[in-house]
């Protein structure tokens, strides 16, 4: 049991409520009630009980008992603005008209709680929200088959057009485990978390300068990350995305995806893996000369030697830019980190362990041979291990076909850790490390769901990076500070009160652009 103190801006006057929360046996779930028990004596702070303040009104007959209804409504606010600003609600509501609210809600339940969608029920009864009814269980199951691929495909088109104006889009892919054995794109295959389970991969874009997603495809299990840019393309040119400029790191870099890219009219910037015949190339070309002074170069407070050139791709003859850079500081931890790789892979031979995608480094840094008497023998390839140390160390090539200054073709590529946060973020605080759903159709329409949380997510947290005024610095904290903001509504009364402002919440709707006199 605790106690409620809401105060009603009109006449000045603290009501105090008792709250009682207890298992409701009907409807199998926590549930809790509020009664007002009288009102706050300005002067002394005692509670003045409502027995007091009946004995001192005249008694009436057949008087209904007055209700209490009591909504959060803070966290709401917040996301109904960004939501109008972003005009996400209105992209949603043209590709699911008769569902947007639903999924809105669902969304906004994603990004205040972060737990399954099993759990929204006492929620959805006790927050605003724009479907403004009771979501149950029953309704959410129905609903996730319906949030079909053909209308996520006509909300990427609308979401797109509003979000590319001169945007370097960040592309990466995660995988998400899931212990389901009737959804056919759950398979084994690299599994980003370290995990031996099953999983789905997640191809998705992000907007480095908006820092929020764009478009996500979710992909069967065993697909490797080179074999997933191809089929993205298409589906890309598809939603007439416009002119793509996509950043990408190393392992989706592959001469059969540069080629497509080139035939399909993308821009792009990629990392060169040095297990490449052309990034030990680019980089003997320019080792003796890099680190003459002329070549220095400043970035974000580091220093850094680079030299670009204008040179053609392989047999198609497009010009394409390469910018090598070499860091000194980094090319010792580089090494050290090759160093630690190196023992791993050992201890995998060794033990018979090994991993089919670390065969090409068996293959590169280690010489084996089996004989009947001595068995599997394990000795270095030196000159390799020399080469990479040479060559690899501390070194950066960047390809692109449009981004002709080495510091802003850097920074593109630094600035696509924006989707790894958001990766991050879908697994740690939107309940994604587990793919709760078995049908392949109910599943693409819980991923949907995530990503449009993802996308409040991810505003949220740009406007805290921006915003160094908070004392707390997670949108966990930012929205647990909004759940203290109420509304009381009275059965025999047309008005309602709502809570006070607290300073910090003050703080949180200036940031957002939020006018403090309409937030309710």
């Amino acid at each position: 049991m605790s106690l409620v103190y809401l105060k009603n801006k009109k006449s000045g006057v603290t009501y105090v409520y008792e709250c009682k929360s207890f298992w409701n046996k009907e409807k199998k779930r926590p549930d809790s009630t509020r009664k007002c028990i009288g009102k706050l004596n300005p002067e002394t702070n005692e509670i003045i009980s409502s027995k007091q303040i009946q004995s001192t009104k005249p008694t009436t007959v057949n008087q209904e008992p007055t209700v209490a209804t009591v909504k959060t409504i803070g966290p709401t606010i917040l996301l109904d603005h960004i939501c109008e600003k972003i005009e996400l609600a209105s992209i949603l509501k043209k590709s699911f008209p008769e569902h947007w609210n639903v999924i809105l809600s669902l969304a906004y339940f994603q990004t205040i709680e972060g737990k399954a969608l099993s759990r929204v029920e006492h929620w959805s009864e006790t927050h605003r929200h724009p479907y403004k009814e009771y979501i149950d269980n029953r309704r959410v199951s129905e609903l996730l088959p319906t949030i079909t691929e053909e209308k996520q495909l006509s909300f990427f088109k609308k979401w797109a057009e509003k979000r590319l104006e001169e945007e370097y889009l960040a592309y990466d892919i995660t995988s998400v485990s899931s212990y389901s054995e009737l959804n056919n794109m759950v398979r084994y295959g690299y599994n980003r978390d370290g995990e031996s389970l099953p999983q789905i991969n997640l191809a998705m874009l992000f907007g480095e300068k908006t820092k929020l997603p764009v478009y996500f495809k979710s992909l069967p299990g065993s697909i490797k990350d080179v074999s997933t840019l191809c089929n993205f393309i298409k589906t890309a040119t598809f939603l007439h995305m416009g002119k793509l400029h996509l950043v990408m790191d190393k392992g989706f870099y592959s001469h059969k995806n540069i080629d497509e890219m080139f035939d399909k009219h993308m821009k792009f910037t990629i990392a060169v893996p040095f297990s490449s015949k052309f990034a030990k190339e680019q980089v003997e070309k320019v080792r003796d000369a890099i680190t003459d002074h002329k070549h220095f170069i400043k970035v974000n407070d580091q220093n850094l030697f680079c030299i670009s050139s204008l040179t053609k791709w392989a047999e198609e003859k497009k010009r394409i830019y390469v910018h090598v850079f070499y860091n000194a500081t980094n090319a010792t931890t580089d090494y050290e980190l090759f160093l630690d790789r190196m023992n791993q892979w050992e201890i995998e031979l060794k033990n018979n362990v090994m991993s089919e995608d670390h065969q090409k480094y068996y293959d590169q840094y280690f010489l084996i041979k089996e004989t009947p008497k001595r068995g599997k023998q394990i000795s270095y390839n030196q000159s390799a291990i020399d080469a990479y140390k040479k060559n690899a160390a501390g070194y950066l090539v960047l390809l692109s076909n449009d981004i002709k200054d080495p510091i802003e073709a850097l920074k593109a590529y630094r600035n696509k850790d924006v989707v790894e946060k958001g990766f991050d973020n879908l697994k740690n605080r939107l309940d994604m490390k587990r793919l709760r759903v078995h049908l392949e159709a109910s599943m693409k329409g819980r991923l949907f769901i995530q990503f449009i949380a993802l996308i409040l997510v991810s505003y949220i947290q740009q406007i805290i990076n921006k915003q160094d005024i908070f004392k707390f610095g997670t949108v966990s904290e930012l929205l647990e500070e909004l759940e203290l903001l109420n509304t009381v509504k009275f059965s025999n009364h047309y008005d309602q009160i709502t809570s006070e402002l607290t300073k910090k919440q003050k703080e949180i709707f200036t940031a957002f652009d939020l006018d403090l006199k309409t937030y309710v």
